[in-house]
Formats: C-alpha cells, sequence, structure tokens
C-alpha cells in the first residue's frame, strides 16, 4: 500500500511539472506573439522577406479624403491603455498627433488619423521589436500585459494578417501612416546610417537609413508630397537641402504592416566635411544616437549584423554591391563622432 501511494504522488507531482512548464510555454508564446521578438532574430530574414513590394510610381498630386475609412476596433479609453502598455515596454513616452494614413495607390489618396491609432492598431497587432531591457523590466511588461491581453487578441482577430501589401492598405482596421525612408550618399560612395535614439516613439535604439520620418498635413501643399516629406525631415534630422532625389519604390514593412515611400540621393560632400553642420539640426540629437559612413560593399553585412528596421534592411539591400559578402564586418571604423 505505501508503495501505491508513493507512485501516485510520484506520477502527480511529474503531472504538476509537466502542467507548469507547458503553461510556461505557452504563455511565453503568447505574450511573445503579441509583443514581438526580440530584435536579433530578425537579422538573419532576408531583406526581399521583410517588406512587401509594391509597383507604383512616385505620386504626383495626392487627394486628402475628408473621412477616413479607418475604423479602430478598440474605443477611445482602450486605445489609451494600449498605448500606456506600449510606452510601458518600449520605455518611451510617445506623444499623440496628426498623422496622414495612405488608403490607396491608384490613385494615391491619404486621409488624417492619429498617431495613437497607430500604435493602438499597426504596432499592437504585428509587435514591434523589443528594445533592450533588464529583466525587471521585462517583468514589469509582462504583469501589464494581463490587463491589454483581451484588447491585444481583439485588435489582432480585427486586423488579421495581411498577406501581401495590397491587402495591407486595404485592410481598414489599420492605421497605415505612411512614412519616408531617406538613404543618401556622400560624394566618396558612402552610405549615411544612423542608429535611433532611445527618445523617439518608434524603432528607439534600432538602425535605420539616413533620414526618417512621416507623411504629415503641411507636406500635401506640394504635388508630390512624398518628396516634401524627404525634404523636410532631411533639414530637420541632419541640417541638409536635399537637392536631387530617387524614387526608390513603395514597401509595406511586415515588421509593422506600415506603408514606407523609400527615396534615396547623393551629396556633394564627404560625412566629415558635413558633419559639423548636421549636428547643428534642430533634432540631430533627439532622433540621432550614432552616425556611419558605410560604402556599398558593407552594406549586404550591415543588414545581417545588426538590428536594421525591416524597410531600412530592405533599401540597404537595394543599393548594396550585388557581389559583396555577408561576412561580419568591424562597423566601428565606419563610425563619425557620435552626436
Amino acid at each position: 500500500m505505501q508503495t501505491f501511494w508513493i507512485s501516485v504522488g510520484q506520477d502527480v507531482a511529474a503531472n504538476l511539472v509537466t502542467l507548469v512548464i507547458v503553461g510556461g510555454l505557452v504563455m511565453a508564446a503568447s505574450f511573445t506573439r503579441v509583443a514581438g521578438l526580440p530584435r536579433w532574430p530578425r537579422r538573419w530574414i532576408a531583406p526581399t522577406k521583410r517588406v512587401y513590394r509594391l509597383d507604383t510610381p512616385p505620386p504626383e498630386g495626392c487627394t486628402l479624403v475628408p473621412a477616413t475609412p479607418f475604423r479602430n476596433p478598440v474605443r477611445g479609453d482602450e486605445r489609451q491603455r494600449l498605448v500606456d502598455w506600449y510606452a510601458q515596454r518600449m520605455h518611451t513616452a510617445p506623444t499623440n498627433g496628426e498623422v496622414m494614413r495612405l488608403d490607396g495607390i491608384q490613385p494615391w489618396t491619404l486621409s488624417a488619423v492619429d498617431f495613437y491609432d497607430f500604435l493602438s492598431t499597426n504596432l499592437t497587432a504585428f509587435g514591434s521589436n523589443w528594445p533592450s531591457a533588464s529583466w525587471a523590466q521585462h517583468w514589469q511588461s509582462w504583469w501589464h500585459w494581463w490587463s491589454v491581453f483581451p484588447l491585444v487578441q481583439r485588435v489582432r482577430g480585427t486586423t488579421g494578417m495581411p498577406q501581401s501589401g495590397e491587402e495591407a492598405l486595404m485592410n481598414q482596421h489599420l492605421a497605415n501612416p505612411l512614412a519616408v525612408s531617406v538613404l543618401l550618399q556622400d560624394c566618396t560612395g558612402r552610405w549615411g546610417i544612423v542608429v535611433r535614439s532611445q527618445d523617439v516613439a518608434v524603432a528607439s535604439g534600432q538602425w535605420a537609413t539616413t533620414v526618417a520620418g512621416t507623411v504629415g498635413r503641411r507636406d500635401l501643399a506640394d504635388a508630390n508630397p512624398v518628396r516634401a516629406c524627404a525634404s523636410r525631415e532631411t533639414l530637420e534630422e541632419i541640417g541638409l537641402t536635399l537637392e536631387a532625389w530617387h524614387w526608390d519604390g513603395l514597401v509595406v514593412a511586415r515588421q509593422k504592416m506600415q506603408p514606407v515611400a523609400l527615396v534615396s540621393g547623393r551629396v556633394a560632400r564627404t560625412w566629415e566635411e558635413l558633419l559639423p553642420l548636421m549636428r547643428t539640426a534642430r533634432d540631430w540629437h533627439f532622433e540621432n544616437a550614432a552616425f556611419y559612413a558605410v560604402p556599398p560593399e558593407c552594406l549586404k553585412a550591415l543588414a545581417r549584423q545588426v538590428r536594421l528596421t525591416d524597410a531600412a534592411a530592405y533599401h540597404c539591400h537595394m543599393h548594396a554591391t550585388p557581389s559583396a559578402s555577408v561576412r561580419r564586418v568591424h562597423l566601428q571604423r565606419y563610425r563619425l563622432t557620435a552626436p
């Protein structure tokens, strides 16, 4: 009889341990699904697989529709709870404001939505990559997650999983603010790459192209709002005037399901000569943590080696030397004076 009860106790203990392990794995998987993977795994995904490319010419005349087709799946108070959770786990303090949603590209149509709509839909349904954090910060985020889990599940269930860029743009439950990625090359052929500061609300601490921004209402005064946004953001972030530019296309970054217009250009001097001027730009210190001048033969290795945003990884891949190796390079040799 004693042997029987010992056997029963061992079975119960084994089942409890199995239940705890399986439950922990399920919880971890669910949490990772809604909160986003750590940044480092995405670098192993091919840049061409990190975006949906849309074949479209640059916009020449955009229509601003008076009523947006966007429909947020959560109420105003629920939206604020999701914004608070995003701010807590990303260790940032986002502020609300108006952004231009890309409703369609045939023809190009835009409408006004809130930045908080973007945080509570795109960045909730498709968890943005985590910044570096302590275990205590991760625990706080996990604990906060329980209070918003039903909202996250509702947003994910409503938005679904777009399988193409066209599907993402037609999804009326995604805010889809139109972003612009500007990749600039100096007279020696080196491309400007920045490390974003921890103060920015989106992609804080990640590597990105020379300039990045979001189309605003004031950009719509230009026949080509992408060009206007690129010029404005280039002046605000690095203090340079974008005189000539090249349209590299439109993609939807799968990391955030956000449409991003890709623009490239060239400056007539070296980055070393321009750096003193760049440091005087209005948003230089707020936006940038470091600046790198990377030759084209190292761009492929860069995309594999550092935490580039999806759009930036694809943009760099477009301008990389085709035959270049992806072997690890010593990036510190390309770093200029930090801001």
